[in-house]
């Protein structure tokens, strides 16, 4: 009896046994996807969408104004959260007048979509619904809209009432009505080459033009007065930035990662930013703080802080001095991959967060005597045989300081690697650079080749910095192609010679390897045509990869017992050679 009363309540209050409620949801299958459609309201009788399955296909979507659910029919009003997110096989979508809401993300990462037509219904858009749609080429709002526009045919979404452009393409052209440039408005639009940003625009919303890649040129106008957080990040086309006296507020990482960029610029009179002594750099005036630096930053001595992030991902910076006044480097703010060396001044007391990180530094030269408060991640990924230089008297202090005791730590020298000489002889010049700190070596190469026949003497030792550098290395492509080297005579103290030393030195009729060598690098005498002979003595271990190919005058060669690799073609296409001979007792290699 009481289950009898409970149905006839139940039906006099008009809540059937099977009536939808909200969450109910149905699943509509089309030809490679599927649309979800979930009850937001009973009365009136609404629906979201959202895709199920996503295609995996170049396919059209079109979404109905309305579906059934549970027998009955419900207006699908709203575009769900994330709900066509990543669908990059989707090259159109086709959105009803019914629906009045697009929810965040909705769209983002639609790789596959071209154009965008927003109907007039539509009166809210959630944050980053078309955020890294780098396809598309048009946008439209349907006329009598409410909230947004593409006022003058501008392929772009404007909310009306802010003029804020909220999102733009490739093909964007912004009117001049617009006022602000909103957050993420061209994230990732790969197609956008160039855009003229009106006068009429004040700020730049925060990634705003992020990873837009193939911009090369940007002028920001006497009307902006701030950048956002990121806003031009990883434009890596754009080789220069101005920045008009207008601008009183920049964003964290505005211009991080554009490793493109060869000049800063802020205009005289800009009251919180500049780029003093020409620096291309744009520092905060007040606090003397470089928060931009790229490939061709000069540090003004005036600065007392390197900024969060100044050099970030600027993988063309090769080398920075960095003047005795700054006291602080901050977070990431040398996390690039060209330095291979830097000078740490005195005044340096503190270091911050992977400062360094993922450098290619071989060697730093740190002046400060007390250790800087330093991070522990502030050389991560950095070489492990990184080599630091300290003052004398500190080096034990350094040794037992993390991260420096995680690396080579010597007392500081008055030179370092790299450091090189160019002397001049009569008709050529050879460059002497040092490779080893201590004991302190150098490597050689020709500057400048002989231009008519010459025999050449190296010495064993230079002077370089005050220093004198024994001499252990003839460099990679040291005498490559000198074709007037007749002779030369390489010293005791030479310990290997490098790829393609010797390399198409047609003219080289003799060279004595001393007993001192015990590598010959790949290519090292290639081509070396006019040698006839050639003594390998038996302090060598290992002859490279066509070593010794194409030398057509041998006529023999003797591998000695020391020998114990042979490269790939080290003797082949010598067409002269009668004889060869593995000395006896050799562990790898016999001549039976």
């Amino acid at each position: 009896m009481r289950k009898f009363i409970l149905i006839i309540a139940l039906l006099i209050s008009g809540v059937g046994l099977n009536a939808q409620s909200v969450g109910s949801s149905s699943i509509v299958y089309y030809d490679g996807y599927s649309l979800k459609f979930t009850v937001t309201k009973l009365d009136p009788a609404e629906c979201k969408v959202v895709c199920d399955t996503k295609p995996t296909t170049p396919v059209a979507v079109s979404i109905p104004s309305s579906v059934t659910i549970e027998g009955s029919t419900f207006s699908v009003t709203s575009i769900g959260n994330r709900a066509f997110y990543y669908c990059d096989g989707m090259t159109s979508i086709e959105i009803p007048n019914s629906v009045t809401s697009i929810g965040d993300w909705a769209f983002s990462s639609c790789f596959g979509l071209t154009s965008i037509e927003i109907p007039n219904s539509v009166t809210s858009i959630g944050k980053e619904a078309f955020s890294l749609c780098y396809g598309l080429e048009s946008f439209v709002v349907e006329g009598g809209n409410p909230n947004y526009d593409s006022r003058n045919n501008c392929n772009a979404i404007i909310e009306t009432q802010t003029n804020t452009l909220l999102y733009g393409c490739m093909n964007t052209i912004i009117p001049n009505s617009v006022t602000s440039i909103g957050n993420m408005a061209f994230c990732s639009c790969d197609g956008l080459t160039n855009i003229e940003i009106p006068n009429s625009v004040t700020s730049i919303g925060n990634y705003a033009f992020y990873d837009c890649d193939g911009l090369t040129s940007i002028e920001i106008p006497n009307s902006v007065t701030s950048i956002g957080n990121r806003a031009f990040i990883d434009c890596s086309g754009l080789t220069s930035i101005e920045i008009p006296n207008s601008v009183t507020s920049i964003g964290n990482e505005a211009f991080s990662s554009c490793d493109g960029l060869e000049s800063f610029v802020v205009e005289g009179g800009n009251p919180n930013y500049d780029s003093r002594n020409n620096c291309n750099a744009i520092i905060e005036t007040q606090t003397n703080t470089l928060l931009y630096g790229c490939m061709n930053t000069i540090i003004p001595n005036s600065v007392t802080s390197i900024g969060e992030s100044a050099f970030i991902y600027c993988s063309k910076l090769t080398s920075i001095e960095i003047p005795n006044s700054v006291t602080s480097i901050g977070n990431r703010a040398f996390y690039c991959s060209g330095l291979t060396s830097i000078e740490i001044p005195n005044s340096v007391t503190s270091i911050g967060n992977e400062a360094f990180l993922g450098c290619s530094l071989r060697s730093i030269k740190c002046h400060a005597v007390d250790v800087p408060v330093t991070a522990t991640d502030a050389f991560n990924n950095c070489p492990e045989d990184m080599t630091i230089q300290v003052p004398e008297g500190s080096v034990a202090s350094y040794q037992a300081a993390e991260p420096w005791s995680n690396y080579n730590v010597t007392k500081m020298y008055p030179y370092q690697s790299g450091d090189y000489v160019v002397v001049d002889y009569e008709g050529y010049s050879l460059r002497y650079t040092i490779i080893n700190v201590e004991p302190a070596e150098c490597e050689v190469i020709c500057e400048t080749k002989p231009t008519t026949e010459i025999s050449i003497t190296i010495p064993s030792s230079v002077e370089i910095e005050g220093v004198v550098c024994d001499l252990t290395k003839i460099g990679n492509f040291a005498f490559y192609d000198c074709s007037g080297l007749t002779s030369i005579e390489i010293p005791n103290s030479v310990t290997s010679i490098g790829n393609s030393a010797f390399a198409s030195c047609f003219g080289l009729t003799s060279i004595e390897i001393p007993n001192s060598v015990t590598s010959i690098g790949i290519c090292a005498f290639y081509e070396c045509s006019g040698l006839t002979s050639i003594e390998i003595p038996n302090s060598v271990t290992s002859i490279g990869n066509e070593a010794f190919f194409s030398c057509d005058g041998l006529t023999s060669i003797e591998i000695p017992n020391s020998i114990t690799s042979i490269g790939n073609e080290a003797f082949s296409a010598c067409v002269g050679l009668e004889s060869f001979v593995v000395e006896g007792g050799n562990p790898n290699y016999d001549s039976r």
